[in-house]
């Protein structure tokens, strides 16, 4: 790779770093298969824990489940239910903790609004990381997830992490849906689809003050 080369790789992807935005708003437009198969194989090409999942070859997967399906309408009502259930378990301790606090309500407003990202694009993309020694899963998953974002943004399609489907490891229910053993695996999420509002270029502030040489 020549210098030119190297300075045209280097701008496009300080240019995708830069544009990378959460979307919340997304058209009712189903991108097509490819587009989210792009998607997907960026997640695939993602670091893993060789160690950990030893000489396994069935440690990472991934379900695209469709908006207005059976089996979207069942992963709301499960992640809902969790969610209550985190909520009545903490919200007497949250008394005398301003963080929890915070977190309690912004949960609650999710609940009540419908706002867990499950079904608010034409696609809810999960992926399923299997729990290895030493248990580092949701690094691997933090590396699927950013793979898959810078993807589609230079796919042009709207983002949204959904990571409270990471609750739901333990829940037969949920596991049952994408056809998975119980607890053995890791999960994260995000919705897919074209984005009301072209994303803008807009850079963020540079962390000057976040920076320390030693």
């Amino acid at each position: 790779m020549n210098n030119l080369d190297k300075n045209n790789v280097n701008e496009v992807l300080d240019m995708l770093l830069r544009t990378r935005r959460s979307v919340r708003n997304f058209t009712k437009e189903v991108p097509s298969k490819e587009l989210v198969e792009e998607v997907i194989e960026a997640g695939r090409l993602a670091p893993y824990a060789i160690l950990a999942v030893a000489k396994q070859t069935d440690f990472r997967h991934f379900f695209v489940i469709s908006n207005n399906s059976l089996q979207m309408d069942k992963i709301k009502t499960i992640l809902g239910d969790v969610i209550k259930s985190e909520i009545s378990a903490h919200e007497k301790e949250a008394k005398n903790n301003i963080t929890l606090q915070s977190f309690i309500t912004s949960l609650k407003m999710q609940v009540e609004k419908g706002a867990l990202g499950v079904g608010t694009a034409p696609y809810l993309l999960i992926v399923a990381e299997r729990h290895g020694i030493p248990p580092i899963e949701q690094k691997s998953l933090s590396h699927v997830m950013q793979n898959m974002w810078l993807k589609a943004t230079a796919l042009g399609l709207g983002f949204e992490l959904v990571s409270a489907i990471g609750r739901l490891s333990d829940n037969k229910d949920f596991c049952d849906i994408l056809g998975v053993p119980t607890r053995e695996y890791g999960f994260d999420a995000c919705a897919i689809g074209f984005p009301t509002t072209s994303v803008t270029r807009e850079g963020r502030a540079v962390p000057y003050p976040s920076i320390k040489w030693i």
